[in-house]
Protein backbone atom coordinates (compact mmCIF):
# COMPACT_ATOMS: atom_id res chain seq x y z
CA UNK A 1 0.00 0.00 0.00
CA UNK A 2 1.17 3.76 -0.92
CA UNK A 3 -0.18 6.39 1.56
CA UNK A 4 -0.29 10.10 0.27
CA UNK A 5 0.63 13.24 3.17
CA UNK A 6 -2.54 13.07 3.75
CA UNK A 7 -2.87 9.71 4.94
CA UNK A 8 -5.29 8.37 2.38
CA UNK A 9 -4.56 4.27 1.51
CA UNK A 10 -3.94 3.91 -2.17
CA UNK A 11 -2.86 -0.02 -3.73
CA UNK A 12 0.82 -0.51 -4.98
CA UNK A 13 1.61 0.86 -7.97
CA UNK A 14 -1.00 3.63 -8.57
CA UNK A 15 0.91 6.83 -9.37
CA UNK A 16 -1.74 9.53 -7.50
CA UNK A 17 -3.94 9.28 -4.68
CA UNK A 18 -7.47 8.31 -5.64
CA UNK A 19 -8.82 10.47 -3.07
CA UNK A 20 -7.20 13.95 -3.05
CA UNK A 21 -5.33 13.21 -6.35
CA UNK A 22 -1.75 13.92 -4.92
CA UNK A 23 0.96 12.36 -7.21
CA UNK A 24 2.58 9.20 -4.73
CA UNK A 25 6.09 8.09 -4.46
CA UNK A 26 7.26 5.93 -6.90
CA UNK A 27 10.64 4.15 -4.88
CA UNK A 28 13.07 5.55 -7.69
CA UNK A 29 15.67 7.55 -5.78
CA UNK A 30 18.72 9.56 -7.92
CA UNK A 31 21.66 7.87 -9.84
CA UNK A 32 25.40 7.81 -7.97
CA UNK A 33 27.70 10.29 -9.96
CA UNK A 34 30.16 8.64 -12.73
CA UNK A 35 33.70 9.58 -13.44
CA UNK A 36 33.17 11.30 -16.48
CA UNK A 37 36.61 11.21 -17.51
CA UNK A 38 36.64 7.71 -17.72
CA UNK A 39 32.18 7.53 -19.00
CA UNK A 40 32.69 10.10 -21.97
CA UNK A 41 34.68 9.14 -25.13
CA UNK A 42 35.41 11.14 -27.90
CA UNK A 43 35.13 9.95 -31.12
CA UNK A 44 34.67 11.45 -34.73
CA UNK A 45 31.62 13.12 -34.79
CA UNK A 46 31.28 13.41 -31.08
CA UNK A 47 31.32 12.08 -28.15
CA UNK A 48 29.75 8.39 -26.99
CA UNK A 49 29.24 8.58 -23.61
CA UNK A 50 28.75 5.26 -20.99
CA UNK A 51 24.90 5.31 -20.30
CA UNK A 52 24.40 5.08 -23.96
CA UNK A 53 22.96 1.78 -25.19
CA UNK A 54 24.93 -0.82 -26.40
CA UNK A 55 27.68 1.20 -25.67
CA UNK A 56 31.13 0.66 -23.06
CA UNK A 57 33.36 2.91 -21.68
CA UNK A 58 36.73 2.47 -22.29
CA UNK A 59 39.80 3.81 -20.73
CA UNK A 60 41.29 7.05 -21.56
CA UNK A 61 44.65 5.46 -22.82
CA UNK A 62 43.24 2.60 -24.62
CA UNK A 63 42.56 5.52 -27.72
CA UNK A 64 46.28 6.51 -27.83
CA UNK A 65 47.41 2.82 -27.56
CA UNK A 66 45.07 2.11 -30.77
CA UNK A 67 46.23 5.04 -33.05
CA UNK A 68 49.94 4.28 -32.03
CA UNK A 69 49.76 0.61 -32.58
CA UNK A 70 48.31 1.79 -36.14
CA UNK A 71 50.89 4.40 -37.18
CA UNK A 72 53.36 1.78 -36.43
CA UNK A 73 52.04 -1.20 -38.24
CA UNK A 74 51.72 1.58 -41.07
CA UNK A 75 55.75 2.41 -40.81
CA UNK A 76 56.69 -1.14 -41.26
CA UNK A 77 54.55 -1.48 -44.50
CA UNK A 78 56.05 0.80 -45.90
CA UNK A 79 59.44 -0.14 -44.93
CA UNK A 80 58.39 -3.34 -46.23
CA UNK A 81 57.22 -2.69 -49.53
CA UNK A 82 60.22 0.15 -50.47
CA UNK A 83 62.86 -1.55 -49.32
CA UNK A 84 61.67 -4.55 -51.48
CA UNK A 85 60.47 -6.94 -48.78
CA UNK A 86 58.41 -8.43 -51.25
CA UNK A 87 60.61 -10.73 -52.99
CA UNK A 88 63.55 -10.95 -54.70
CA UNK A 89 62.91 -9.21 -58.27
CA UNK A 90 66.16 -8.97 -60.00
CA UNK A 91 69.64 -7.46 -60.03
CA UNK A 92 71.11 -4.58 -60.93
CA UNK A 93 73.61 -4.75 -63.49
CA UNK A 94 75.89 -1.96 -63.95
CA UNK A 95 78.91 -1.17 -66.65
CA UNK A 96 80.46 0.83 -69.36
CA UNK A 97 80.41 1.01 -73.04
CA UNK A 98 83.88 2.19 -74.90
CA UNK A 99 83.37 3.93 -78.49
CA UNK A 100 87.09 4.31 -79.95
CA UNK A 101 86.47 6.65 -82.21
CA UNK A 102 88.70 10.25 -82.40
CA UNK A 103 86.34 12.02 -84.76
CA UNK A 104 83.46 11.40 -81.82
CA UNK A 105 86.10 12.08 -78.61
CA UNK A 106 86.23 15.31 -81.02
CA UNK A 107 82.54 16.07 -80.58
CA UNK A 108 81.75 15.81 -77.04
CA UNK A 109 81.20 12.36 -77.49
CA UNK A 110 78.30 12.43 -80.14
CA UNK A 111 78.88 9.65 -82.72
CA UNK A 112 79.90 10.89 -86.03
CA UNK A 113 79.96 9.01 -89.14
CA UNK A 114 79.22 5.32 -88.88
CA UNK A 115 78.62 5.64 -85.38
CA UNK A 116 76.00 8.42 -85.35
CA UNK A 117 73.56 6.12 -83.51
CA UNK A 118 76.30 6.11 -80.46
CA UNK A 119 76.18 9.22 -78.30
CA UNK A 120 74.13 9.96 -74.54
CA UNK A 121 70.78 8.78 -74.27
CA UNK A 122 71.82 5.39 -76.68
CA UNK A 123 69.33 2.92 -75.54
CA UNK A 124 70.93 -0.10 -73.80
CA UNK A 125 69.57 -3.78 -73.69
CA UNK A 126 69.62 -6.96 -71.86
CA UNK A 127 67.77 -9.83 -72.94
CA UNK A 128 67.41 -13.52 -71.82
CA UNK A 129 68.48 -16.64 -73.81
CA UNK A 130 65.28 -17.04 -75.39
CA UNK A 131 65.79 -13.27 -76.59
CA UNK A 132 63.13 -12.01 -74.40
CA UNK A 133 63.72 -8.04 -73.23
CA UNK A 134 65.03 -8.43 -69.37
CA UNK A 135 65.59 -4.75 -69.08
CA UNK A 136 66.66 -1.62 -70.45
CA UNK A 137 68.73 1.64 -69.57
CA UNK A 138 71.04 4.26 -71.63
CA UNK A 139 74.09 5.55 -72.11
CA UNK A 140 75.06 8.16 -69.97
CA UNK A 141 77.27 11.66 -70.90
CA UNK A 142 80.44 10.35 -72.41
CA UNK A 143 83.91 10.69 -71.37
CA UNK A 144 87.34 12.00 -73.60
CA UNK A 145 89.76 9.26 -73.27
CA UNK A 146 92.55 11.63 -74.50
CA UNK A 147 91.56 11.69 -77.80
CA UNK A 148 91.18 7.74 -78.43
CA UNK A 149 87.04 7.57 -78.38
CA UNK A 150 84.67 8.33 -75.73
CA UNK A 151 83.46 5.91 -72.11
CA UNK A 152 80.06 6.10 -71.12
CA UNK A 153 78.64 4.24 -68.17
CA UNK A 154 74.89 2.78 -67.87
CA UNK A 155 73.23 1.19 -65.65
CA UNK A 156 70.19 -1.34 -65.87
CA UNK A 157 67.93 -2.01 -62.93
CA UNK A 158 65.93 -5.23 -61.67
CA UNK A 159 67.23 -7.11 -64.25
CA UNK A 160 65.29 -10.56 -63.65
CA UNK A 161 66.59 -14.10 -63.17
CA UNK A 162 67.88 -16.02 -66.39
CA UNK A 163 70.53 -18.71 -67.30
CA UNK A 164 72.23 -16.63 -69.76
CA UNK A 165 72.19 -12.68 -70.58
CA UNK A 166 72.77 -10.86 -73.99
CA UNK A 167 73.93 -7.00 -73.98
CA UNK A 168 73.35 -5.25 -76.69
CA UNK A 169 73.88 -0.82 -77.32
CA UNK A 170 71.71 0.56 -80.28
CA UNK A 171 71.29 -2.30 -82.89
CA UNK A 172 75.13 -3.40 -83.17
CA UNK A 173 74.72 -7.26 -82.13
CA UNK A 174 75.14 -8.54 -78.65
CA UNK A 175 77.32 -10.02 -76.38
CA UNK A 176 76.20 -12.63 -74.08
CA UNK A 177 77.17 -13.54 -70.29
CA UNK A 178 76.33 -16.92 -68.40
CA UNK A 179 75.05 -15.60 -65.19
CA UNK A 180 77.64 -17.53 -63.11
CA UNK A 181 79.87 -14.94 -64.89
CA UNK A 182 78.23 -11.85 -64.03
CA UNK A 183 77.83 -13.05 -60.53
CA UNK A 184 81.85 -13.69 -60.37
CA UNK A 185 82.04 -10.06 -61.82
CA UNK A 186 79.57 -8.71 -59.17
CA UNK A 187 76.69 -7.56 -61.88
CA UNK A 188 79.23 -5.85 -63.90
CA UNK A 189 80.03 -5.45 -68.00
CA UNK A 190 82.68 -3.40 -69.92
CA UNK A 191 81.41 -3.31 -73.43
CA UNK A 192 83.43 -1.48 -76.37
CA UNK A 193 82.93 -0.65 -79.79
CA UNK A 194 85.73 0.51 -82.45
CA UNK A 195 89.31 -0.65 -83.57
CA UNK A 196 90.67 -1.39 -80.22
CA UNK A 197 89.00 -3.65 -77.97
CA UNK A 198 85.94 -6.71 -78.25
CA UNK A 199 83.81 -4.76 -80.72
CA UNK A 200 80.41 -5.28 -80.61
Amino acid sequence: MADCTQGHANPEGQRFCGDCGEPLPTGLSEAPPTNEAFDRVPVPGGVVTADEPGVRACPGWLIPAVVGGALIAIVLIAVFVLGGGGGDEGQRVSGTFTLFDQDTADLDCIGTGGYNDIGPGTEVRVSDEGGTVLATGALGSGKDLEGLGCIYRFSLKTVPDANFYEFEVAHRGGITYSRAKLENQEWRVDLSLGDIGNDL
